[in-house]
Protein backbone atom coordinates (compact mmCIF):
# COMPACT_ATOMS: atom_id res chain seq x y z
CA UNK A 1 0.00 0.00 0.00
CA UNK A 2 2.96 2.53 1.04
CA UNK A 3 4.41 1.64 -2.76
CA UNK A 4 1.23 2.01 -4.04
CA UNK A 5 0.84 5.87 -2.32
CA UNK A 6 4.36 6.47 -3.28
CA UNK A 7 3.73 5.53 -7.41
CA UNK A 8 0.67 8.28 -7.02
CA UNK A 9 2.10 10.60 -6.03
CA UNK A 10 5.51 10.29 -8.18
CA UNK A 11 2.28 10.33 -11.26
CA UNK A 12 0.90 13.56 -9.83
CA UNK A 13 4.40 15.05 -10.46
CA UNK A 14 4.63 14.06 -13.99
CA UNK A 15 0.97 15.11 -14.63
CA UNK A 16 1.91 18.63 -13.29
CA UNK A 17 5.02 18.59 -15.39
CA UNK A 18 2.89 18.20 -18.42
CA UNK A 19 0.38 20.16 -17.33
CA UNK A 20 2.93 23.39 -16.87
CA UNK A 21 3.28 22.82 -20.87
CA UNK A 22 -0.17 22.41 -21.99
CA UNK A 23 -1.56 25.46 -19.96
CA UNK A 24 1.02 27.76 -21.19
CA UNK A 25 0.61 26.69 -24.82
CA UNK A 26 -3.18 27.30 -24.41
CA UNK A 27 -2.38 30.71 -22.56
CA UNK A 28 -0.26 31.44 -25.77
CA UNK A 29 -2.72 30.05 -28.25
CA UNK A 30 -0.88 27.47 -29.48
CA UNK A 31 -1.95 24.40 -31.40
CA UNK A 32 -1.34 20.96 -28.89
CA UNK A 33 -2.72 18.17 -30.48
CA UNK A 34 -1.87 15.07 -28.27
CA UNK A 35 -1.09 14.56 -24.82
CA UNK A 36 0.28 11.55 -23.22
CA UNK A 37 1.12 9.91 -20.01
CA UNK A 38 3.61 7.66 -20.29
CA UNK A 39 6.25 6.91 -23.52
CA UNK A 40 4.81 6.33 -26.69
CA UNK A 41 6.96 2.67 -26.50
CA UNK A 42 4.81 -0.29 -26.40
CA UNK A 43 1.14 -0.42 -26.40
CA UNK A 44 -1.31 2.25 -25.80
CA UNK A 45 -3.68 1.54 -22.65
CA UNK A 46 -5.76 4.79 -23.32
CA UNK A 47 -7.01 7.04 -26.29
CA UNK A 48 -9.37 9.37 -26.83
CA UNK A 49 -9.84 12.61 -28.65
CA UNK A 50 -11.83 15.47 -26.69
CA UNK A 51 -12.07 18.55 -29.10
CA UNK A 52 -9.15 18.85 -31.33
CA UNK A 53 -6.37 17.32 -28.85
CA UNK A 54 -5.99 13.13 -28.31
CA UNK A 55 -5.53 12.30 -24.96
CA UNK A 56 -3.55 9.07 -24.37
CA UNK A 57 -1.99 6.92 -21.73
CA UNK A 58 0.94 4.76 -22.41
CA UNK A 59 1.97 1.42 -21.14
CA UNK A 60 5.68 2.70 -20.41
CA UNK A 61 4.47 4.75 -17.92
CA UNK A 62 7.64 6.79 -16.91
CA UNK A 63 7.35 10.07 -18.62
CA UNK A 64 4.56 11.65 -20.52
CA UNK A 65 4.94 14.34 -22.96
CA UNK A 66 2.64 17.55 -24.56
CA UNK A 67 2.58 16.87 -28.71
CA UNK A 68 2.34 19.92 -31.27
CA UNK A 69 2.04 19.80 -34.69
CA UNK A 70 5.53 20.50 -35.45
CA UNK A 71 6.51 17.20 -33.92
CA UNK A 72 3.82 15.64 -36.12
CA UNK A 73 5.44 15.11 -39.89
CA UNK A 74 1.73 14.15 -40.94
CA UNK A 75 -0.08 16.78 -39.61
CA UNK A 76 -2.37 18.71 -41.42
CA UNK A 77 -1.80 22.32 -39.94
CA UNK A 78 0.28 24.38 -42.53
CA UNK A 79 3.70 24.93 -41.73
CA UNK A 80 3.36 28.70 -42.14
CA UNK A 81 -0.22 28.45 -39.59
CA UNK A 82 1.17 31.32 -36.89
CA UNK A 83 0.25 28.91 -34.12
CA UNK A 84 2.40 26.51 -34.53
CA UNK A 85 5.15 26.63 -31.33
CA UNK A 86 7.41 26.87 -34.53
CA UNK A 87 6.50 29.78 -35.29
CA UNK A 88 6.21 32.02 -32.74
CA UNK A 89 8.91 34.31 -30.89
CA UNK A 90 11.27 32.78 -29.25
CA UNK A 91 10.54 34.18 -25.92
CA UNK A 92 7.16 32.16 -26.41
CA UNK A 93 8.80 28.87 -26.82
CA UNK A 94 11.18 29.11 -24.03
CA UNK A 95 8.23 30.01 -21.60
CA UNK A 96 5.93 27.40 -22.73
CA UNK A 97 9.11 24.51 -22.62
CA UNK A 98 10.46 25.48 -19.23
CA UNK A 99 6.49 26.05 -17.93
CA UNK A 100 7.24 21.76 -17.21
CA UNK A 101 10.08 22.97 -14.46
CA UNK A 102 8.09 25.23 -13.46
CA UNK A 103 5.57 23.83 -12.60
CA UNK A 104 7.39 21.21 -10.69
CA UNK A 105 9.03 24.27 -8.57
CA UNK A 106 5.72 25.39 -7.45
CA UNK A 107 4.29 21.90 -6.77
CA UNK A 108 7.36 20.89 -4.68
CA UNK A 109 6.76 24.46 -2.60
CA UNK A 110 3.01 23.56 -2.43
CA UNK A 111 3.79 20.44 -0.72
CA UNK A 112 6.55 21.65 1.55
CA UNK A 113 3.90 24.31 2.79
CA UNK A 114 1.08 21.59 3.18
CA UNK A 115 3.04 19.72 5.19
CA UNK A 116 4.24 22.93 7.36
CA UNK A 117 0.55 23.90 8.04
CA UNK A 118 -0.70 20.63 8.60
CA UNK A 119 2.03 19.21 10.32
CA UNK A 120 2.99 22.13 12.18
CA UNK A 121 6.69 21.70 12.04
CA UNK A 122 9.37 21.55 9.10
CA UNK A 123 12.70 19.80 9.13
CA UNK A 124 14.99 22.60 9.91
CA UNK A 125 18.54 21.41 8.43
CA UNK A 126 19.97 21.33 11.74
CA UNK A 127 20.80 17.72 13.42
CA UNK A 128 21.32 16.15 17.10
CA UNK A 129 24.25 13.96 17.10
CA UNK A 130 24.47 11.33 19.34
CA UNK A 131 27.83 9.05 20.41
CA UNK A 132 27.36 5.26 19.69
CA UNK A 133 29.58 2.64 20.24
CA UNK A 134 33.27 3.36 20.01
CA UNK A 135 35.75 1.27 18.30
CA UNK A 136 38.02 -0.50 20.34
CA UNK A 137 41.77 0.93 20.59
CA UNK A 138 40.61 3.78 18.61
CA UNK A 139 41.26 7.35 19.24
CA UNK A 140 37.97 7.97 19.94
CA UNK A 141 38.49 5.82 22.98
CA UNK A 142 41.37 8.39 24.11
CA UNK A 143 38.49 11.34 23.68
CA UNK A 144 36.95 10.13 27.09
CA UNK A 145 33.46 10.15 24.86
CA UNK A 146 30.52 8.13 26.09
CA UNK A 147 27.99 6.47 24.52
CA UNK A 148 24.84 8.77 24.26
CA UNK A 149 26.71 12.21 24.52
CA UNK A 150 25.39 14.54 22.56
CA UNK A 151 28.21 16.52 20.20
CA UNK A 152 27.86 20.21 20.06
CA UNK A 153 31.11 21.44 18.61
CA UNK A 154 34.46 20.42 16.77
CA UNK A 155 37.00 22.47 17.05
CA UNK A 156 34.83 25.74 18.68
CA UNK A 157 32.44 24.99 15.47
CA UNK A 158 28.68 24.30 16.55
CA UNK A 159 28.09 21.09 14.63
CA UNK A 160 24.43 21.28 13.60
CA UNK A 161 25.02 18.80 10.61
CA UNK A 162 26.74 15.68 10.48
CA UNK A 163 29.03 16.58 7.43
CA UNK A 164 30.72 19.46 10.05
CA UNK A 165 31.87 16.93 11.75
CA UNK A 166 32.54 14.08 9.91
CA UNK A 167 34.53 16.43 7.32
CA UNK A 168 36.40 18.28 9.94
CA UNK A 169 37.90 14.52 11.41
CA UNK A 170 38.48 13.44 7.70
CA UNK A 171 40.65 16.92 7.26
CA UNK A 172 42.21 16.54 10.37
CA UNK A 173 44.24 13.19 9.49
CA UNK A 174 47.90 13.59 9.91
CA UNK A 175 50.02 14.33 6.15
CA UNK A 176 46.81 15.51 4.89
CA UNK A 177 49.12 17.28 1.90
CA UNK A 178 48.72 20.82 2.73
CA UNK A 179 50.04 23.18 5.44
CA UNK A 180 49.72 27.24 6.38
CA UNK A 181 52.27 29.33 5.51
CA UNK A 182 52.73 30.44 9.12
CA UNK A 183 53.29 26.97 10.19
CA UNK A 184 56.20 26.54 7.33
CA UNK A 185 57.78 29.56 8.29
CA UNK A 186 57.68 28.52 12.07
CA UNK A 187 59.76 25.27 10.79
CA UNK A 188 61.66 27.35 8.47
CA UNK A 189 63.35 29.45 11.86
CA UNK A 190 63.46 26.13 13.59
CA UNK A 191 65.66 24.33 10.71
CA UNK A 192 67.67 27.19 10.37
CA UNK A 193 68.38 27.90 13.93
CA UNK A 194 69.36 23.50 14.25
CA UNK A 195 71.40 23.89 11.54
CA UNK A 196 73.59 27.66 12.16
CA UNK A 197 75.60 26.92 9.21
CA UNK A 198 73.24 27.27 6.81
CA UNK A 199 72.75 31.15 5.87
CA UNK A 200 70.25 31.26 3.09
CA UNK A 201 66.99 29.81 3.36
CA UNK A 202 65.80 29.56 -0.24
CA UNK A 203 68.99 28.94 -2.09
CA UNK A 204 69.22 24.39 -2.94
CA UNK A 205 71.92 23.04 -0.06
CA UNK A 206 74.71 21.72 -0.53
CA UNK A 207 74.63 17.43 -2.21
CA UNK A 208 75.30 14.88 0.85
CA UNK A 209 75.37 17.97 3.45
CA UNK A 210 73.57 16.57 6.89
CA UNK A 211 70.08 18.34 7.77
CA UNK A 212 68.75 18.52 10.83
CA UNK A 213 65.60 18.62 10.95
CA UNK A 214 63.46 19.22 14.12
CA UNK A 215 59.83 17.86 14.73
CA UNK A 216 57.57 20.47 13.60
CA UNK A 217 54.41 22.00 15.92
CA UNK A 218 50.82 20.11 15.33
CA UNK A 219 48.86 22.16 12.51
CA UNK A 220 46.03 24.50 14.02
CA UNK A 221 42.51 22.43 14.48
CA UNK A 222 40.72 22.40 11.38
CA UNK A 223 37.42 24.81 11.10
CA UNK A 224 34.76 24.58 8.79
CA UNK A 225 32.22 27.31 8.49
CA UNK A 226 28.68 26.64 9.61
CA UNK A 227 26.69 25.78 6.66
CA UNK A 228 29.70 23.41 5.26
CA UNK A 229 27.18 21.00 3.79
CA UNK A 230 25.43 23.88 1.58
CA UNK A 231 28.83 24.68 -0.25
CA UNK A 232 30.71 22.57 -2.98
CA UNK A 233 33.69 20.48 -0.99
CA UNK A 234 36.20 22.92 -1.78
CA UNK A 235 40.13 21.65 -1.13
CA UNK A 236 41.45 22.90 2.16
CA UNK A 237 42.79 25.84 2.92
CA UNK A 238 46.88 26.29 3.04
CA UNK A 239 49.45 25.30 0.20
CA UNK A 240 49.29 21.34 -1.45
CA UNK A 241 52.66 19.59 -0.74
CA UNK A 242 53.64 18.47 -4.61
CA UNK A 243 54.57 14.62 -4.89
CA UNK A 244 57.77 15.70 -4.70
CA UNK A 245 57.36 17.15 -0.94
CA UNK A 246 55.41 14.42 -0.15
CA UNK A 247 58.06 11.62 -0.62
CA UNK A 248 60.67 14.14 1.43
CA UNK A 249 57.99 14.02 4.04
CA UNK A 250 57.70 10.13 4.38
CA UNK A 251 61.32 10.28 4.61
CA UNK A 252 62.31 13.08 7.10
CA UNK A 253 59.35 11.35 9.04
CA UNK A 254 61.08 8.23 9.56
CA UNK A 255 64.33 10.07 10.95
CA UNK A 256 65.64 13.22 12.62
CA UNK A 257 68.29 14.32 10.19
CA UNK A 258 68.90 14.13 6.20
CA UNK A 259 70.90 14.35 3.60
CA UNK A 260 70.96 17.10 1.50
CA UNK A 261 70.53 15.94 -2.58
CA UNK A 262 71.38 19.40 -4.26
CA UNK A 263 67.82 20.20 -5.35
CA UNK A 264 65.81 20.70 -1.89
CA UNK A 265 66.69 24.33 -0.13
CA UNK A 266 65.28 25.04 3.72
CA UNK A 267 61.96 25.99 2.43
CA UNK A 268 61.31 22.83 0.60
CA UNK A 269 62.57 20.99 3.70
CA UNK A 270 60.01 22.78 6.41
CA UNK A 271 57.28 22.57 3.79
CA UNK A 272 57.83 19.00 3.95
CA UNK A 273 58.19 18.78 7.23
CA UNK A 274 55.57 21.06 8.53
CA UNK A 275 52.96 19.21 7.35
CA UNK A 276 51.78 17.04 10.75
CA UNK A 277 48.68 16.50 12.83
CA UNK A 278 45.56 18.43 13.18
CA UNK A 279 44.37 18.44 16.75
CA UNK A 280 40.83 17.69 17.68
CA UNK A 281 38.50 19.37 20.23
CA UNK A 282 35.59 18.15 20.93
CA UNK A 283 32.95 19.43 23.14
CA UNK A 284 29.78 17.43 23.91
CA UNK A 285 26.53 17.59 26.57
CA UNK A 286 26.53 14.96 28.99
CA UNK A 287 23.60 14.91 31.42
CA UNK A 288 22.88 17.91 30.96
CA UNK A 289 26.27 19.78 31.26
CA UNK A 290 28.71 20.87 28.68
CA UNK A 291 31.47 18.15 28.49
CA UNK A 292 35.17 19.08 26.99
CA UNK A 293 36.87 15.83 25.71
CA UNK A 294 40.87 15.45 25.52
CA UNK A 295 42.39 16.62 22.72
CA UNK A 296 42.88 13.37 20.25
CA UNK A 297 44.56 13.14 17.00
CA UNK A 298 42.80 10.60 13.98
CA UNK A 299 44.45 8.12 12.34
CA UNK A 300 45.96 8.39 9.03
CA UNK A 301 42.91 7.87 6.84
CA UNK A 302 40.86 10.20 9.21
CA UNK A 303 38.80 7.93 10.97
CA UNK A 304 38.52 8.81 14.67
CA UNK A 305 36.85 5.45 15.16
CA UNK A 306 33.17 6.43 16.50
CA UNK A 307 29.86 5.37 15.58
CA UNK A 308 27.37 8.25 15.08
CA UNK A 309 23.12 8.44 15.99
CA UNK A 310 22.25 11.25 13.48
CA UNK A 311 18.41 12.59 13.82
CA UNK A 312 17.16 15.71 12.08
CA UNK A 313 15.61 18.18 14.58
CA UNK A 314 12.45 19.80 13.40
CA UNK A 315 11.04 23.83 13.91
CA UNK A 316 7.65 24.44 14.67
CA UNK A 317 6.00 26.59 12.16
CA UNK A 318 3.47 28.90 14.32
CA UNK A 319 2.76 32.05 11.52
CA UNK A 320 2.06 32.05 8.54
CA UNK A 321 5.34 33.61 7.99
CA UNK A 322 7.54 30.56 9.66
CA UNK A 323 5.33 29.06 7.28
CA UNK A 324 6.84 30.91 4.04
CA UNK A 325 10.54 30.99 5.46
CA UNK A 326 11.00 27.87 6.48
CA UNK A 327 9.28 25.90 3.20
CA UNK A 328 11.55 28.37 1.09
CA UNK A 329 14.41 27.04 3.36
CA UNK A 330 13.93 23.57 3.37
CA UNK A 331 13.13 24.20 -0.63
CA UNK A 332 16.47 25.66 -0.96
CA UNK A 333 18.93 24.07 1.06
CA UNK A 334 18.01 20.54 -0.12
CA UNK A 335 18.56 22.12 -3.78
CA UNK A 336 21.70 23.06 -3.22
CA UNK A 337 22.84 19.74 -1.93
CA UNK A 338 20.94 18.26 -5.07
CA UNK A 339 22.45 20.18 -7.50
CA UNK A 340 26.23 19.86 -5.69
CA UNK A 341 25.28 15.68 -5.79
CA UNK A 342 24.41 16.14 -9.87
CA UNK A 343 27.76 17.84 -10.38
CA UNK A 344 30.26 15.74 -8.21
CA UNK A 345 27.94 12.71 -10.11
CA UNK A 346 29.41 14.15 -13.59
CA UNK A 347 32.95 15.31 -12.64
CA UNK A 348 33.11 11.57 -11.22
CA UNK A 349 33.39 12.65 -7.89
CA UNK A 350 30.78 10.22 -7.15
CA UNK A 351 30.53 6.87 -7.93
CA UNK A 352 27.92 6.03 -10.62
CA UNK A 353 26.99 3.25 -8.12
CA UNK A 354 24.93 5.82 -6.22
CA UNK A 355 22.88 6.69 -9.02
CA UNK A 356 19.44 5.18 -8.72
CA UNK A 357 15.99 6.10 -10.50
CA UNK A 358 12.68 4.88 -10.40
CA UNK A 359 12.62 1.58 -8.51
CA UNK A 360 15.18 2.79 -5.59
CA UNK A 361 12.86 6.26 -5.37
CA UNK A 362 9.54 4.03 -5.46
CA UNK A 363 11.35 1.54 -2.58
CA UNK A 364 12.89 4.39 -0.47
CA UNK A 365 9.30 6.80 -0.37
CA UNK A 366 7.33 3.77 0.27
CA UNK A 367 10.00 2.69 3.26
CA UNK A 368 9.22 6.29 4.34
CA UNK A 369 6.02 6.39 4.49
CA UNK A 370 5.91 3.17 6.51
CA UNK A 371 7.93 4.09 8.76
CA UNK A 372 7.60 7.72 8.95
CA UNK A 373 4.35 8.50 7.67
CA UNK A 374 2.76 10.68 5.18
CA UNK A 375 4.15 13.48 5.94
CA UNK A 376 7.85 12.64 5.41
CA UNK A 377 6.39 10.93 1.74
CA UNK A 378 5.11 13.87 1.00
CA UNK A 379 8.52 16.22 1.80
CA UNK A 380 10.65 13.22 -0.37
CA UNK A 381 8.15 14.05 -3.03
CA UNK A 382 8.74 17.17 -3.31
CA UNK A 383 12.42 16.71 -3.01
CA UNK A 384 11.70 14.96 -6.23
CA UNK A 385 10.09 17.39 -8.02
CA UNK A 386 12.83 19.79 -7.47
CA UNK A 387 15.52 17.07 -8.68
CA UNK A 388 12.78 16.37 -12.18
CA UNK A 389 12.90 20.24 -12.45
CA UNK A 390 16.89 20.14 -12.09
CA UNK A 391 17.48 17.60 -14.60
CA UNK A 392 14.76 18.96 -17.10
CA UNK A 393 16.86 22.18 -17.44
CA UNK A 394 20.22 20.40 -18.39
CA UNK A 395 21.17 21.58 -21.81
CA UNK A 396 20.51 18.12 -23.28
CA UNK A 397 18.80 17.33 -26.65
CA UNK A 398 15.34 15.68 -26.00
CA UNK A 399 15.01 17.44 -22.49
CA UNK A 400 13.87 20.72 -21.89
CA UNK A 401 17.03 22.52 -21.34
CA UNK A 402 18.07 20.83 -24.78
CA UNK A 403 15.02 22.48 -26.38
CA UNK A 404 15.77 25.73 -24.71
CA UNK A 405 19.63 25.35 -25.69
CA UNK A 406 18.78 25.09 -29.62
CA UNK A 407 16.32 28.41 -29.01
CA UNK A 408 19.08 30.67 -27.61
CA UNK A 409 21.45 29.22 -30.64
CA UNK A 410 19.28 30.17 -33.14
CA UNK A 411 18.70 33.60 -31.48
CA UNK A 412 22.40 33.69 -31.54
CA UNK A 413 23.01 32.94 -34.74
CA UNK A 414 20.15 34.89 -36.12
CA UNK A 415 18.40 32.15 -38.01
CA UNK A 416 16.85 28.50 -37.62
CA UNK A 417 18.50 25.53 -37.14
CA UNK A 418 18.48 22.51 -39.68
CA UNK A 419 14.81 20.89 -38.11
CA UNK A 420 16.44 17.71 -39.74
CA UNK A 421 19.28 17.69 -37.96
CA UNK A 422 17.78 19.22 -34.82
CA UNK A 423 15.01 16.17 -34.80
CA UNK A 424 17.99 13.22 -35.45
CA UNK A 425 20.44 14.92 -32.47
CA UNK A 426 17.13 14.62 -30.37
CA UNK A 427 16.71 11.27 -31.48
CA UNK A 428 19.80 9.81 -30.45
CA UNK A 429 19.94 11.46 -27.44
CA UNK A 430 16.58 10.43 -26.42
CA UNK A 431 17.78 6.11 -27.45
CA UNK A 432 20.71 7.26 -24.66
CA UNK A 433 18.66 8.23 -21.87
CA UNK A 434 15.59 5.53 -22.68
CA UNK A 435 19.11 3.01 -22.25
CA UNK A 436 20.50 4.53 -19.20
CA UNK A 437 17.17 4.64 -17.93
CA UNK A 438 17.03 1.01 -18.16
CA UNK A 439 20.56 0.46 -16.76
CA UNK A 440 20.01 2.58 -13.79
CA UNK A 441 16.49 0.53 -13.18
CA UNK A 442 18.60 -2.99 -13.49
CA UNK A 443 21.01 -1.23 -11.26
CA UNK A 444 17.94 -1.07 -8.73
CA UNK A 445 16.50 -4.36 -9.18
CA UNK A 446 19.81 -5.43 -8.51
CA UNK A 447 20.47 -3.20 -5.27
CA UNK A 448 16.73 -4.34 -4.39
CA UNK A 449 17.88 -7.84 -4.49
CA UNK A 450 20.88 -7.94 -2.70
CA UNK A 451 19.28 -5.46 0.18
CA UNK A 452 21.06 -2.31 -0.65
CA UNK A 453 18.32 -0.25 0.08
Amino acid sequence: MHIIIMLLLISVLILVHEAGHFFAARIFGIKVDRVGFGLPIGPTLFEKKIGDITYCIHAFLMGGYVGFPDDNPESEIPKDDPDRISNRPAWQKIIVISAGVTANVIIAYLLVMSVAFFAGELPSGQYKILAGETVANSAARQTGIQKGDQIISVNGIDVTNPMIFIETIRRSKPADGFVQQQDIEAQVKNIMKANPEITNENAPLTLGMEIKVPKARSEAPVMLPQDFYLRTQKKPDGIALSHKHKDLRDEIAQTDKIYANGEYSVYDIALASADTFHPIKITVKRDKRLVKLKEVYPNKDGILGINLQIGEMFKPVDSFKSLMKMSNDYIVRNTILMVDGLVKLIIGKVSADNLHGIVAIVKLGGDTIKNNGIFDGILLTALISIDLAIINLLPIPALDGGHIMFIIIEKIIGRPLNEEVIENISKIFFLLLLGLMVVIIVNDVFALIMKKF
